[in-house]
Parts: structure tokens; sequence; C-alpha cells
């Protein structure tokens, strides 16, 4: 409300009228009688010439009714003994006629909610790939679903998530997908059930004066790499109809200088950092995906022991919704999903605790938001997997990269766990709750 509501046409939602606006906060409310009331009862037309009943008058006798459970006879004794002096006053009697306050019984408590708790191992420390997980922690969305996550976090000395579920230390997990293959080959029972990121995380970064875009520029050059990188970067050759093993092999760490410093020609990096962090060195670079350069692969993926997916399927579908609506809430509103994960929420510690440097965390995020989407995710979510994608190429590349015996998918996916935290919601949760 504004007093220009009442004179200005263009002041509120219609420009074309006045008084299209709340009512002042202190205001008052009209009262309007019949006709023939005065005549016929003129004592009490008296009465209500004097009533004024303010908002606050109106909204406490609702809250009587709609928040405590009043009945609404006791809800008016209840204001007319907590009022005595006003309204004795309109009816002009004494404080003999205020009624005694109306002993009402206390609404009954909410029934606790039974928490259902389950097991979620991270496959790192804090870090901007767990936004989601962070504000649907933090604004209730997993409490909604009657489901109580407890978080451990990985890191460079923590065994995987593959091998934590694999001995029974948690429910769900994050991997990338050869880890859980090799797992299900050698006889662990897992389900898959989303994926957060559409494509491989990884890729290679490389100088412009040098650069690398396809698989055949890999071949002659100097590449630094893990160890456990040249299984998929020969793959990736492969699929591309070239030798593997034609490029030489530089052993490096994390740390991207060795291609400012000209060690190497290219480097295998993660998509959302190592380009984030040679931009802010003023570092121009080229960094192509491994899915650009024709090797297809989800990564992130969402999965859960077999036991766990069948005896507490409701809790797994519980998680996954509040999942998938926290992570839509942090693409809405990252500044707020990212500070959220540096300070930490209810029950997961931040990236303050472990030294992170909150000042380039947001492009991080920016990085990893076109490796969650995909014409897949637009129609169906986030989270969403092609199993026949998954099922051809993808399953193409896992027998490229040594995975023996490589296992049937059917066993390992349950995408109706996806579909039933969707119900009629897809694309969007948040969108369906609006």
């Amino acid at each position: 409300f504004a007093d220009e509501c009442r004179t200005d046409a263009s002041w509120g939602l219609n420009p074309e009228t006045t008084h299209d606006c709340g009512n002042p906060k202190n205001g008052y409310l009209k009262l309007g009688v019949w006709s023939g009331f005065p005549d016929k009862w003129p004592n009490a037309y008296k009465v209500v010439q004097k009533m004024n009943l303010t908002n606050l008058d109106v909204a406490q006798l609702a809250m009587y009714v709609d928040i405590d459970g009043m009945e609404p006879e006791d809800a008016a004794a209840l204001w007319l003994a907590d009022n005595c002096a006003r309204w004795t006053g309109w009816a002009s009697t004494d404080a003999s006629a205020c009624p005694a306050a109306p002993v009402v019984a206390a609404a009954p408590a909410p029934e606790e909610v039974e928490m259902s708790p389950i097991r979620v191992r991270l496959n790192w420390t804090a870090d901007p790939g767990f936004m989601g997980l962070y504000v649907a922690d933090e604004l209730g969305y997993f409490t909604d679903e009657g489901v109580e996550p407890i978080f451990e976090f990985g890191g460079p000395n923590v065994p995987h998530p593959v091998q934590i579920l694999a001995g029974g230390a948690a429910d769900v997990g994050f991997s990338g997908l050869t880890m859980i293959v090799e797992a299900a080959s050698q006889g662990d029972e897992f389900i898959m059930f989303g994926t957060r990121l559409q494509e491989n995380i990884l890729g290679i970064s490389s100088l412009p004066s040098n650069p690398i875009y396809s698989a055949d520029d890999l071949c002659g050059k100097r590449i630094g790499s893990g160890a456990s990188d040249v299984v998929a970067l020969n793959a990736m050759l492969i699929i591309n109809g070239f030798e593997p093993d034609c490029y030489e092999v530089v052993p490096v760490g994390w740390d991207p200088s060795p291609i400012v410093d000209g060690l190497v020609d290219g480097m295998v990096n993660y998509m959302n950092s190592h380009p984030v962090i040679l931009d802010g060195m003023g570092i121009e670079n080229v960094a192509v995906s491994y899915h650009d350069m024709g090797l297809p692969g989800y990564a992130d993926i969402a999965f859960a022991t077999k036991d766990f997916a069948e005896n507490h399927r409701e809790t797994l579908i519980g998680f996954t919704r509040a999942m998938v609506k926290g992570w839509e809430k942090a693409l809405a509103e990252p500044q707020m999903a990212v500070d959220l994960m540096y300070n930490g929420s209810t029950n997961l510690a931040g990236g303050i605790e472990v030294g992170m440097d909150p000042s380039y965390q947001i492009y991080v995020h920016e990085a990893q938001v076109p490796l969650m989407q995909s014409p897949l995710t637009e129609t169906d979510g986030l989270f969403s997997m092609d199993y026949d994608l998954l099922g051809g190429d993808m399953w193409e590349v896992l027998a490229l990269t040594g995975v023996d015996p490589l296992p049937e998918l059917a066993p390992l996916i349950d995408l109706t766990i996806l579909d039933e935290a969707f119900g009629d919601c897809r694309p969007t949760l948040l969108g369906c709750d609006s």
C-alpha cells in the first residue's frame, strides 16, 4: 500500500485504475448492514456504528480458527475476553459483561514423521559438483521426502565410492561409468538410476599455438596424463579409426602449469576446472571434451547397492526427487548455491573447512552447467539417461577400455526410480510445484 494508490492510476498493478493495492497496515475495515437493520434493531445498530475492527483483529481471529484449530464460537469468545475494554465501550456496558476466556484444548501436535536414513558417499571433498545436494539439504527438500541423508565426503586418500558401497558402508554413491561396470563385472551388485553429467567431464587442454581439437591431433604430441588416463585416450583413438599409443605420455599431476611451461603439448583436464584456472591466469587456452572428440560417456552417475534399491525403494525415490529439486534450484540461483556450498549446509561441511578458494567457484559451476544439460534433459529433466545410448556407444567404449567380462546393462540400471521421482512433472519438479 502507498498513498499514491488512491489517486495515481499509474501506481499499482492496473495502470487504468486507482485503489489496485492492499490496505494500510493500520487501516480500517468498512461494515455494512441491511437497510432495514436500524429500524428493526436500533440498539444493535448503535453498537455496529461504534465497532472498529482492524486488519490485525481479523487476522488474529482467522489465526485462532485456521492455525490453532479452534471452533469459530470459541475464537469469538477468546477475542471478547482478551479485548474487553474495547467492545464494552461499543456496547455502552461495563466489564461485568466480559466473558471468561474459554478453555480450549490445544491443537493436536503434528505427527512426527519417521525419517528414513540413507548413507551417501560422495566422490570428493566439498565441490560445486555437490551444490544441488547442499541446496536440497539446506532448503529441507530431503526432510520433505522423509529422507535423512548421512553424507560422507571422499578425497584423494579415501577409498572410491564404488569400493565403499561394495563393502556395505554406504547405500548411494556417485561415480564414473567405467568403475561401476568394472565392479559389476567382478560380482558387485549395483543399480544405476541417474547421471548428473550428460557427458564425460574429462577433456584435453592445449594452447592456441599448438591446439588439439580432435582425436587425430593427439598423435605425435606430448600428452600430460595420469597412468589411468591412457586407457580412455587409446579407446578414443580406436573409436575414431586411429592407432592407439600414437602419442607420448608425460606423467603429470593435477596442476595445469606443464601446459603453460611448454613441458607438454596437451594435458588431460577436468572441463570444469583446468580451463577455469588457465583463464584466471590470463592464459588463452583450448579445451575440448572427450565427448566432442568422439568418446561418449556419462559421468557422476548416481548408483545404489542392489539390496538398498530393492528393499528401500521409496526412500531412494524420495532421495532422488529431493536431489533433482536441489539441482534445479542451484541452477536457477547459482550464487546462492555456491555460497551455501562454501559455507556449508545443515548436514554438509562447506568448502571453507578444506581451505577452498571461493573466488573462482562460480566459474567452476558455470563450466559444469553445459555438461549437465542435453536435449534429453530439456524434455525429461536433470539426471535423465538414454538407455539405448548407454547400451550402445557407451558400452562399446567400455569394451575398448578393457572391462572383461562386460556385463549386461539391463540388470545394472533402473530408470523407473527417476520416472517415479518426476511423476507427471517432467522436465522440472520445481516448475510443477509452482
